[in-house]
């Protein structure tokens, strides 16, 4: 049976729009080359919530829907491809991969661009190759310059590194990052280099293995950051690096806007961790849980009640779990009412410290974390 034609534009604008919700995203996209006017009807719909991702990472979709974390439609090279000669001009390129197939940076934004206009989002999702080009580094950082203020989520993965093309992606963008997340696979030890962590809100990074941990972080980047969660798994920090984290803390440092800090670090000497800290012995029936969200995931840990300028201190082996020892650390009093002397006295934010052991590989790591408490005022008792 022969199909017949169906003449959509006809439609009243409100069953057209129905139609084409109905529609998956590949389909509106082709709808759209139609006409002008086709453009101007899918512009107008108020398509189901979704966000997008643009990766420049090899053998990843170039253009993805996401729905809640979960991808819902991707744009593949060869979608494009096909489609290229319908953005009547508004790419030349004819260029589409790099080598190892790691697509092109101007032929991806100006897909992005795109799209982007005919579903109006904004990129969420913005995926870079860890051994992109300075020239496509610096295409991708001004081309998001102009196109929007904030991202959401920024990821740079792969299994080799370019510091330098990192560090100038980082230093022309002036947009906003949220949450920042690296995944370094290279089989090697790097140096430091300034990775973007001063103005995330959220940061993460992980190695390969335990063999080659995260060392490309600068102790003085965390110190100075202005990001509000840290996660950081197998690294190379030492007493010396953590104690200058907590100390810069303690004594009301650049970072004082973190509310949690994560490292797997080699076990530590807890007693050259504190040297100089006044602790003592906390009671665990002041114990209370405290839910904590990073990276939009819930994960609970614990806080502790306080007097005065006390903030807490918590080391746990999880090998040993009879073996838990809670420690209070005496800090500076820096609270954004903080007059010392008066009887009713909002203090700083109070943190929770502490330590877990795992074993990854053989190296035994311990976990260790810094949970500071929310962003309320407290009033106490001096």
């Amino acid at each position: 049976m022969a199909t017949k034609s169906f003449p959509i534009l006809e439609l009243p604008y409100i069953p057209l729009s129905i139609v084409l919700k109905n529609l998956n995203q590949m389909e509106v996209l082709d709808f759209s080359f139609v006409s002008k006017k086709c453009q101007l009807i899918i512009k107008s719909i108020k398509f189901a919530e979704f966000k997008i991702s643009l990766s420049l990472q090899p053998t990843r979709s170039p253009i993805v829907f996401y729905h809640n974390s979960l991808w819902i439609f991707r744009f593949t090279i060869d979608d494009l491809k096909k489609r290229n000669k319908y953005l009547k001009g508004k790419t030349k390129t004819t260029k589409y991969f790099y080598k190892g197939d790691t697509i092109c940076a101007e032929f991806a934004k100006k897909w992005t661009d795109y799209i982007c206009s005919l579903f109006r989002r904004d990129v969420s999702y913005l995926r870079m190759n860890t051994n992109a080009s300075l020239e496509d580094m610096t295409i991708i950082s001004k081309w998001m310059n102009k196109r929007q203020s904030t991202l959401e989520y920024c990821d740079l993965t792969g299994c080799d590194t370019n510091s330098k093309s990192i560090e100038l992606f980082f230093k022309k963008a002036k947009f906003s990052i949220n949450r920042l997340s690296y995944e370094l696979t290279q089989p090697y030890e790097m140096k430091p280099f300034s990775c973007g962590i001063l103005d995330a809100t959220e940061f993460f990074a992980t190695s390969t293995t335990s063999e080659c941990p995260v060392n490309w972080i600068k102790t003085d980047e965390i110190i100075n950051s202005s990001c509000e969660r840290i996660l950081i798994e197998a690294c190379s920090f030492d007493e010396n690096d953590i104690y200058r984290i907590l100390k810069g803390w303690v004594e009301g440092g650049g970072h004082s806007r973190m509310k949690f800090f994560s490292a797997a670090v080699k076990i530590l000497d807890f007693e050259l961790l504190l040297d100089g800290i006044e602790f003592e012995e906390k009671d665990e029936s002041l114990i209370r849980p405290f839910k904590f969200d990073f990276m939009g995931k819930e994960v609970q840990y614990y806080i502790y009640s306080k007097e005065g300028s006390i903030s807490e201190v918590r080391m746990e082996n999880l090998r040993r779990f009879n073996r838990e020892t809670h420690l209070v650390l005496k800090t500076t009093c820096f609270g954004s009412q903080c007059q010392c002397g008066q009887i009713n006295h909002n203090i700083g934010y109070p943190f929770l410290l502490y330590f877990s052991y795992f074993d990854s590989g053989f190296v035994v790591y311990s976990v260790f974390r810094l949970v500071f408490a929310v962003r309320t005022k407290i009033k106490v008792v001096i």
